[in-house]
């Protein structure tokens, strides 16, 4: 092993590289302590990037298990290149903290709603020792992945947990979807649900994200909705109640409203949500313009148990 120069005297490479994560360690510390601060998110990509010198600190985050686990995730070289991390990972990596502390302990069988074309929290899930199962029309071909909607998914037995990261809103009827996700948790199961509030992202917020879209990107969900408010010519609040309609889009009060008449509401938040698609602008930098009162925070998160 060649040495590095850091100082004096000379450290090897290897004991450079513990030196960073011990000082890594203390900030993650930090972080724990205040973790409506949002950076943990950011922490556990960061780990990501060094590798699995940085599993030390947090173990396999989500891209990382699916892509020791064959399913589709970024790969080594891109891991290592932000700009070839996609929104959905950079999703799913800030989301996994909150979702990985609300989930009872492995060997629990938890159920992912809507986990998507990058299997969602199972992988990361499997890699700890869970149960884990993937329900989605899109869902990776695997035996940890049903692809079929959840109205038709039938589990083999209760499970402990059932996680449905923005898959909610866009259901066709939400009352049939939150009336099988109750049916399939044992006694005192936990369902945890991170949904978009569309109904919350006034122009102001709308223009925040605009300002921050990449200059040169695939097109994204918020540049097609900047480029088709200004060619309809109408207001801000107009055009996106009506977009949401078309989308047959269910508000997040009203998805609010159906979990807690099924579920006991054990704790509800609301935070970033855009980042994701914002290029160089992360989850810490929503959060501070939230509490500046500059726009709205349409990210819930939301914990209950089974009555």
């Amino acid at each position: 092993m060649s040495a590095l120069k850091v100082g004096s005297p000379e450290v090897t490479a290897d004991q450079f590289v513990g030196q960073l994560l011990q000082a890594f360690g203390v900030i993650v510390g930090w972080v724990e302590a205040f973790p409506k601060s949002g950076l943990r998110g950011d922490l556990e990509r960061f780990a990501f990037l060094l590798g699995e010198d940085g599993e030390r600190l947090f173990g396999p985050a989500p891209a990382m298990a699916a892509r020791r686990a064959g399913q589709p995730g970024r790969d080594l070289v891109s891991a290592r290149k932000v700009i070839g991390v996609t929104p959905d990972e950079r999703w799913l990596e800030a989301t996994w903290p909150f979702i990985s502390t609300q989930i009872p302990p492995p060997p629990a069988t938890i159920v992912d709603v809507g986990c998507g074309p990058c299997g969602g929290f199972v992988p990361a899930l499997l890699q700890r020792g869970y149960h884990a199962t993937g329900v989605d029309p899109t869902a990776p071909e695997s035996s940890s992945f049903q692809r079929l909607a959840i109205e038709r998914y039938e589990a083999a037995q209760p499970v402990d947990a059932v996680v449905a990261s923005t898959s909610l809103h866009h259901v066709a009827d939400l009352d049939v979807v939150l009336g099988k996700i109750a049916t399939m948790l044992v006694p005192a199961g936990v369902v945890i649900v991170v949904e978009m509030a569309w109904e919350r992202i006034d122009e102001a917020t709308a223009r925040w994200c605009f300002d921050r879209l990449p200059a040169r990107s695939e097109p994204s969900w918020l540049s097609r909705r900047r480029d088709e408010w200004i060619a309809s010519g109408e207001p801000w609040g107009a055009y996106f109640a009506a977009w949401a309609r078309r989308e047959g889009f269910h508000r997040g009060d009203l998805i609010l409203d159906g979990l807690d008449d099924r579920f006991e509401r054990k704790s509800v938040d609301y935070g970033p949500y855009f980042f994701p698609d914002l290029g160089d602008t992360g989850a810490l930098d929503e959060q501070v313009a939230i509490d500046a009162a500059e726009i709205q925070a349409t990210s819930i998160r939301y914990v209950g148990r089974q009555k």
